[in-house]
């Protein structure tokens, strides 16, 4: 009796020493392509890291480095009386700007979206977090690891956050059975992904769908004037992909619209040349939603409005009719441009491309 209470009081005394065994500091998320996130002191949008304290005690990160070349570990060190609360979280700017106030971190290195190695290393110089290997990156969705251990993605992002549901990867783009261009009567067009039991939502309105919001495809549908679809897939458990559009435009529409000059739209002279006058032109289409750029709040309605604020999110595509392949779209922003001419009825404007 006494050797059995010896025993079970023994493995007692193991679990509470193994218990009590300290974590230490992690490498919790990152996002190495921040373009609206989380901006530094400079009112920038840099590359950021996020540091775990899981203990109930404050951690010195004193001497602790960080890098992203697993030949060189101790790349960056996190300067003197640099501390970590109990379960608290720290951010350092991944910018390459190189700053040591233990209240404006900022490493000598940029996160590579390609790929790569991001590593913790202590004072001693060990390697206490590592993400080795961890894939290509896109913009405004961190990477990181759960509670239980699994590394994934986050969209959004959580800075300074405990870290939602981990995603295992990307759905595949969608796919239009019919390419943007001019057509001159109906037909029907389709949309697919390559990623098995994915879903698909799309708008005939411009605005944008989401996996909430837009028609749900359940097969081909009849396009029978000038529209603008836009696409998106999503599954549970994966970062959806982003929005994906194609103009079809249909050039009597185009010739019969109020905005057209009727002199010049019924000349004689003119009209029968039209179609195909208008099929030789290059074209640029912006898909967005109507209110945040002609409604009361948008910035048509509020020129004077200006900087990344000001901005709205679009569409934005190029196709030649007389080269298919020479066509492409991507997600843009949209600024008012200029100066006195912002109160110009015809106003300038500014598409900006940013990296995925």
């Amino acid at each position: 009796m006494f050797k059995a209470m010896f025993r079970y009081a023994l493995l007692i005394g193991f679990f509470i020493a193994t218990s009590g065994v300290k974590a230490g500091p992690i490498i919790s998320e990152f996002l190495a392509s921040n373009q609206s996130s989380l901006k530094d002191e400079d009112g920038e949008s840099g590359d950021w890291i996020e540091i775990h304290n899981p203990e109930n005690l404050e951690a010195d990160l004193t001497g602790y480095s960080l890098s992203d070349d697993p030949e060189t570990p101790q790349k960056w060190t996190f300067p003197a009386g640099t501390s970590l609360p109990a379960f608290g979280r720290i951010i350092v700017f991944s910018s390459g700007k190189n700053r040591l106030d233990p209240n404006r971190l900022h490493t000598n290195f940029s996160i590579a979206t390609s790929g790569g190695s991001l590593q913790l290393s202590n004072a001693a110089g060990e390697i206490v977090s590592e993400f080795k290997d961890y894939p290509k990156q896109r913009s405004d969705i961190s990477y990181g690891i759960e509670r239980n251990g699994i590394k994934g993605f986050f969209d959004p992002p959580s800075p300074r956050e405990m870290n939602g549901t981990a995603l295992i990867g990307f759905v595949a783009d969608t796919v239009f059975t019919k390419k943007r261009g001019f057509y001159e009567g109906f037909f029907v067009t389709g949309i697919s992904t390559q990623t098995d039991d994915a879903s698909i939502r799309y708008t005939l309105n411009g605005t944008k769908p989401t996996p909430e919001t837009g028609i749900i495809y359940d097969g081909p549908f009849l396009i029978a004037s000038s529209t603008i679809v836009r696409a998106m897939a999503y599954k549970e458990g994966m970062v959806p992909t982003n929005v994906d559009a194609q103009s079809y435009l249909f050039t009597g529409d185009i010739i019969n619209q109020s905005e057209m000059n009727p002199e010049i739209a019924n000349s004689l002279t003119y009209r029968d040349e039209l179609r195909d006058a208008l099929k030789g032109l290059p074209v640029v289409s912006l898909s967005f939603e109507q209110d945040t750029v002609l409604g009361r709040r948008g910035i048509y309605e509020n020129p004077d409005d200006k900087g990344r604020g000001s901005e709205r999110e679009i569409h934005f595509e190029y196709f030649n009719p007389a080269n298919p392949d020479d066509s492409v779209h991507e997600p843009a922003g949209l600024r008012i441009h200029g100066g006195n001419s912002r109160q110009h009825p015809k106003k300038p404007l500014r598409i900006y491309f940013r990296d995925d």
